[in-house]
């Protein structure tokens, strides 16, 4: 296929004027180079590696709001000064890129941006970041031509050319309309002239008598229409070569600055800031004169000639702006370099210890050691050359004695990096371990690594260190570091120019700082420098105040009086808003509604859903050619300023809440804070925080706190009326029970009648009581059927049980031992400890217990005789005046036998103390009581199989008590019965498995130890075979529920009482 061209030889002639040809006609401030000494120049390159869709790049572009667009054969690319964002065609999208190959762009009069391709043309819409449908023809029929070439008017009108001429009409920003217009030609002068030679693909005006050619294979010329002639166009940058280079496009943007489109390169630009640096080194553009090595040392001789020492190329001897010469006989590594007031030139090597000449002949100094690696050489006021080595310490050459000494002192360091004579003829060595004064014998700054001393015009001392820069006077200290604006810690070389102002090198650039003003201003590569990374102790002043600073990359020299501080305007802008890791347009919706009305760069408020309250914005310079060591500053609602670290530009909010926030942001270079922007950010309410919701809530909550303040209210209404009744059924119960005995006894018929009318009366006040706390009576008041008495063979036997009455209310309690006290023998308590004390010392059979009690209520008096084995049978009653169903079921839950609320029937008691009694003897009078084994139990003569197999199982067990390996298999082995059916057959009889049930048998026989003799636990517990007391211990507690311990103290303290 064969391309159009882009500089075509005749114009439209109906429309097209010869404006076209210079309509970029401002002149470019853009520095000539020296022959040799040039000035370093800013430039970005950007290329596929950086993003672009393709190095085949066609047309160039800036666009109203300083975007650069960059058109290739493979997509189109905007450049916003921090990122590339790629444009192509899609597939069934009318919204993508018509055509991946790019040919031209153009500003129509409103400032839209018209793309043309090699199918047609195009607008692209900036609020929803995409792009027209193809324009059309007048007949709606779509376009299908190239348009290689576009140009405006004067009078606004938009014309192209390639596939066809053509004028473009625009509709706003939504359509392109195209109507054909005929081929009138006629030859343009200003081309015709251009030499055929050049082959010329685009041009710009550079001044009025010059024009800027960009060549196909000949690179950038500078053409003087008055006199015919070209010459090349002076680039500094690395790689460009101008014999070679393929320009298709130039274009100067609103800064200046120059964009240069490399056919199969990239894009260049060159910054219009003009460096006030000069540079010598590796990337001047028409003879490198001093290598490619790093510059370690310089020095100027008395005959106006440079000494440059290099890292691996040896020795430069530079005269005016171009001579120089390979010094011939020096090692390649020249760490320090000086002539002497004799004019005998001094070098220190590295491998090589020191050598010095005159007339280019250099010789070893004699008496150094070999490997004495010279850092530092100065000399003094008394003609002495000072050597200051790395690892040998330091040396002095006496030039009238001829002779060599070593510099003997225990304290000085024996590293040294710079050597530095005073005015007062002082020598300083600057070492790993401070400063040493070789005349006084003094140390300074001890504990740093010091790179460089330089005393000032008022006698201070400014020390270079690894740890920041020093100003010593006197024995007061001060020290900067990168928190007081410094752009390094390490500093590798000092001077101070004609206006006091302190210049210094490090390993990020030069700086020179104000001291009255307390101020850093600090420059970079971007400035023009031969790099950021200077070398330790490379520094040159001369007689006429010039400063020489040498790295990595070659020389920077420079007059400071001529450096101006940065005057550099940036404004900072907005280039993305990013949600859920996607940019944000017109077109994006959060919960329904548009992020923006307008595009990122001109929209000053963001409307986000609460549900997408976490999201990032990218911040950048208007400004292309910002330097790259501008940071960003920004500030929420008015909270500290916060800056993104160098090098990013991204800010993520997480979790804002919901309401109208402002961002406000800024560029921040060289410690200045650019113009302030902002932009409002609404995070939209969610459906549940809005005010409609807020308010239902609020009715909600009121109703609810109503609701639960009149229920509490009635509780404590019940809760009263309860604690009435309470009171109420305790007298009730000594006013009924003993009316139901006089109706038993008394046989008249006139009291009978007065009894019977007090009994319906109280019984009637015992039902209000109750409906009154909302609770029918539970258990009978009075029950006419229960007249039925335990039979007196019954009632005779229970003259020997023993019966505790446990009850704080002296009136009840000496009424029921009244009642009950011709049939049991009665023992009082006035509470559960009082109770449980005698129950230890005196088992009754029965324990009738009140619940609300002091100390220990029935409650949990109950629950401690049931855990505990030994008294689990007693049958518990508790009698309450407590009639709900809750307490009822408490009290039944921990074991309680019966539950009798006040007032009670006392025949009704009577019959259930009867009922449980019986019901003990009855249980007692079958094996399974019997398995406790309380007098040990050996044959019982009996038919029973059961009774047979539990005989048998016993007399294993009791015949092996004491041995602590008998286990569940030995004990079916004697009884001769298998593990699964032993384990059934204990588990049908008593309710336990064989090891628990062994382990009880044990229990038991202790419990009995403990009773009845005086062994100590630990004997006790080998007794009945427990090897591990702390077992037993737990063991017997679980089973009794007191420790051993325990149990035999409550044994002995019932003991010693009876």
């Amino acid at each position: 296929m064969n391309h159009p061209k882009y500089i075509m030889d005749y114009v439209h002639a109906s429309h097209l004027s010869f404006a076209y040809l210079g309509r970029i006609g401002a002149s470019i401030s853009l520095l000539l180079l020296l022959a040799v000494h040039a000035s370093g120049q800013a430039f970005t390159f950007l290329s596929t590696e950086k993003g672009l869709t393709s190095s085949l790049v066609t047309f160039l572009h800036e666009d109203r709001y300083g975007l650069i667009w960059i058109a290739t054969e493979d997509g189109l690319n905007r450049y916003d000064g921090v990122k590339i964002t790629t444009y192509k065609h899609r597939k069934g999208d009318c919204h993508s890129l018509a055509s991946n190959y790019v040919s031209s762009l153009i500003a129509d009069a409103n400032g839209n941006l018209i793309v043309g391709t090699y199918k047609g043309v195009q607008i692209y819409r900036y609020d929803s970041d995409d792009f027209s449908p193809l324009a059309t023809l007048p007949d709606g029929r779509p376009m299908n031509a190239s348009i290689n070439v576009m140009h405006l008017a004067p009078d606004g009108r938009l014309y192209g050319a390639g596939g066809m001429s053509c004028e473009i009409l625009t509709s706003g920003n939504k359509k392109v309309e195209v109507r054909q217009t005929e081929k009138t030609y006629f030859p343009n002068r200003i081309i015709a002239s251009l030499p055929r030679e050049l082959n010329v693909r685009t041009f710009m005006r550079y001044d009025n008598n010059h024009l800027l050619l960009g060549t196909d294979s000949k690179g950038l010329k500078l053409y003087d229409e008055r006199r015919h002639t070209y010459s090349d166009y002076p680039l500094d940058i690395p790689g460009f070569s101008q014999s070679l280079e393929k320009v298709r496009h130039i274009e100067k943007d609103h800064r200046g600055n120059l964009w240069i489109a490399l056919y199969q390169k990239g894009v260049v630009m060159v910054s219009q800031r003009r460096s006030m640096f000069g540079y010598i080194g590796s990337r001047t553009t028409q003879k490198n004169i001093i290598g490619s090595h790093c510059i370690l040392s310089l020095c100027r001789g008395k005959d106006g000639g440079l000494w440059v020492g290099t890292d691996g190329d040896g020795l430069y001897r530079l005269y005016g702006s171009s001579s120089q010469h390979l010094v011939q006989g020096v090692p390649p590594i020249i760490n320090s370099v000086i002539e002497d007031s004799d004019g005998r030139t001094w070098i220190g090597s590295f491998g090589y210890p020191c050598y010095s000449g005159t007339g280019g002949v250099f010789t070893p100094v004699p008496g150094l050691p070999e490997q004495a690696n010279v850092f530092a050489i100065r000399e003094d006021r008394n003609r002495r050359i000072w050597l200051g080595t790395m690892g040998y310490g330091v040396y002095c050459y006496d030039m009238q004695k001829k002779s060599l000494s070593w510099v003997s002192s225990p304290v000085i360091n024996k590293y040294v990096n710079c050597l530095y004579v005073l005015s007062n003829g002082h020598v300083l060595a600057g070492t790993f371990n401070g400063i040493y004064n070789i005349t006084t014998h003094r140390h300074l700054c001890e504990q740093r690594i010091v790179y460089a001393i330089h005393e000032d015009r008022h006698g201070r001392l400014w020390v270079g260190t690894s740890d920041g820069l020093l100003v010593v006077d006197g024995d007061h200290t001060k020290t900067y570091t990168t928190s007081d604006g410094m752009p390094s810690n390490s500093v590798f070389a000092i001077s101070e120019d004609e206006r006091g102002l302190i210049w210094f090198s490090s390993n990020a650039g030069l700086s020179c700082f104000d001291e009255l003003g307390n101020i850093f201003t600090n420059y970079s590569v971007s400035d023009g420098l031969q790099g950021n990374e200077f070398s330790k102790g490379a520094l040159l002043k001369d007689t006429d105040g010039t400063l020489w600073f040498a790295g990595h990359g070659g020389i920077t020299y420079f007059q400071p009086s001529a450096i101006a501080r940065h005057q550099y305007v940036l404004h900072p802008r907005l280039t993305a808003l990013y949600i859920n890791n996607v940019p944000a347009n017109t077109r994006t919706l959060t919960g329904g509604e548009p992020v923006m009305t307008d595009n990122i760069y001109q929209s000053q408020h963001f409307s986000i859903a609460y549900e997408n309250n976490s999201f990032s914005i990218e911040l950048s310079s208007e400004e292309t050619d910002a330097p790259a060591e501008c940071t960003y500053a920004y500030s929420l609602d008015d909270e500290p300023w916060a800056t993104i670290p160098e090098g990013g530009h991204l800010v993520t909010f997480s979790n804002l809440d919901a309401g109208s926030h402002i961002l406000r942001y800024a560029v921040e270079y060289n410690g200045k804070r650019s113009e302030v922007k902002q932009v409002e950010i609404d995070i939209r309410r969610p459906w549940w925080n809005s005010w409609l919701t807020r308010l239902l809530l609020s009715a909600l909550l009121l109703f609810i706190f109503a609701l639960v303040f009149f229920w509490i209210k009635s509780r404590e209404k019940v809760k009263a009326l309860a604690l009435i009744s309470h009171k109420i059924r305790t007298p009730m119960s000594l006013i009924i029970s003993p009316l139901t005995q006089l109706i038993d006894t008394d046989a008249d018929p006139d009291r009978q009648a007065t009894y019977r009318l007090m009994l319906r009366n109280a019984e009637r006040l015992q039902h209000l009581a109750a409906q009154a706390t909302e609770e029918e009576p539970i258990g009978p008041i009075r029950s006419n059927e229960a007249q039925e008495t335990a039979p007196a063979s019954l009632q005779k036997s229970h003259t020997s049980r023993h019966l505790l009455i446990v009850e704080d209310d002296d009136e009840v309690r000496n009424y029921l031992c009244r009642a009950l006290s011709s049939s049991y023998h009665i023992r009082e308590a006035r509470n559960g400890k009082e109770a449980l004390a005698l129950v230890f010392r005196h088992a009754p059979d029965a324990i009738i217990s009140d619940v609300t009690m002091p100390e220990m209520d029935g409650i949990a008096l109950c629950r401690k005789l049931k855990k505990n084995i030994q008294f689990a049978h007693i049958p518990v009653i508790l009698l309450t005046a407590r009639a709900d169903e809750e307490s009822m079921l408490q009290g039944l839950g921990i074991g309680a036998d019966a539950y009798i609320t006040k007032p009670f029937n006392i025949k009704i008691l009577q019959q259930s103390i009867s009922n449980l009694i019986l019901l003990r003897q009855q249980l007692y009078n079958t094996y399974h009581g019997k398995q406790l084994q309380d007098d040990k139990l050996e044959a019982v003569e009996t038919e029973d199989s059961n009774e047979i197999f539990m005989q048998r199982v016993m007399a294993s067990i009791n015949s092996h008590l004491s041995e602590s390996d008998f286990s569940v298999d030995v004990l079916c082995r004697e009884v001769g019965i298998s593990r699964a059916s032993l384990h059934r057959k204990l588990k049908d009889q008593t309710n336990q498995s064989a090891s628990i049930f062994i382990r009880n048998v044990r229990l038991r026989q202790a419990e009995k130890l403990l009773t009845t003799t005086t062994l100590r636990v630990n004997e006790i517990a080998a007794r009945v075979g427990f090897k591990n007391l702390s077992y037993f211990i737990n063991s017997f507690r679980e089973l009794y529920g007191v420790s051993p311990t325990e149990w035999k103290s409550n044994k002995d303290s019932a003991n010693s009482t009876n």
